[in-house]
């Protein structure tokens, strides 16, 4: 019992270790990143972010099958095609589906605003700590900087990715 006890505790404390600092956290420079478009042309991520903007990108995955990424995706819709943020500008990248399964669901939900696919694997390049963790759903607003100012994981609904992006608004004028 007491070498259970004591592999016990070594395991915490090294996997407490090794989760020490997440792999994304607001603040941290995210990386120009190239994504695929609805006819396969290359299309990098900063390209939709611009002066006094932030930039919204939600990432998905089959891990988090349509049931749970559906919604989030109809809510990031939401943000692009509402009046309330007219300083963010919006993207979902899927990470894992094939194109043509990823031109399917943009042809169903026709969402509205750019739906790309990660068929390079930049993402998991950038953040592979979040290989086995992933796919599910990340949501991002980066600014002009390309500075993290806020993130939110899991399925989410309207009303907290509103509440992320009044909480990560940058006053204009102010950088800091």
């Amino acid at each position: 019992m007491r070498k259970i006890c004591l592999w016990l505790a070594v395991f915490i404390l090294t996997a407490a270790g090794g989760c020490s600092r997440p792999p994304i956290r607001d603040g941290d420079k995210f990386p120009r990143m190239v994504f695929y478009d609805a006819v396969g042309k290359k299309v990098g991520i900063y390209d939709y972010a611009g002066p006094d903007r932030l930039l919204l990108i939600h990432f998905w995955g089959a891990a988090c099958c349509m049931t749970y990424s559906e919604p989030t995706i109809r809510a990031v819709a939401g943000v692009h095609a509402g009046r309330e943020f007219d300083n963010v500008a919006v993207v979902s990248v899927n990470l894992d589906y094939k194109e043509s399964r990823v031109r399917r669901i943009r042809q169903k939900m026709g969402p509205g605003h750019p739906l790309f696919n990660d068929r390079d694997g930049c993402f998991y390049k950038a953040y592979p700590k979040l290989r086995y963790f992933f796919p599910m759903s990340l949501i991002l607003l980066v600014d002009e900087e390309g500075i993290i100012r806020g993130h939110i994981m899991g399925p989410q609904l309207l009303p907290a990715i509103s509440d992320l992006i009044r909480r990560s608004q940058i006053p204009r004028g102010d950088k800091s």
